[in-house]
């Protein structure tokens, strides 16, 4: 299970990760996910399967409400 204060890499597919729709406090907040780049990979593309991501970045998908399983 992701721990976010353990520090390190985990292997995580944030291919699902949807930024037109993202958690905000306790709601889903509608966006238009077209206008904003990925945070989850360098050069702002949607990830295509699993990597490697650093605790901090694991941590922020699961901030957007989303789940994830190392």
């Amino acid at each position: 299970a992701f721990d976010p204060k353990l520090p390190g890499s985990w292997l995580v597919d944030l291919s699902h990760v949807d930024l037109s729709r993202v958690k905000v406090g306790k709601e889903w907040v509608e966006l238009d996910g077209s206008l904003l780049p990925s945070p989850f990979t360098p050069k702002g593309e949607h990830p295509e399967g699993p990597a490697w991501y650093a605790t901090p970045t694991v941590a922020y998908a699961v901030e957007l409400g989303y789940e994830v399983r190392p």
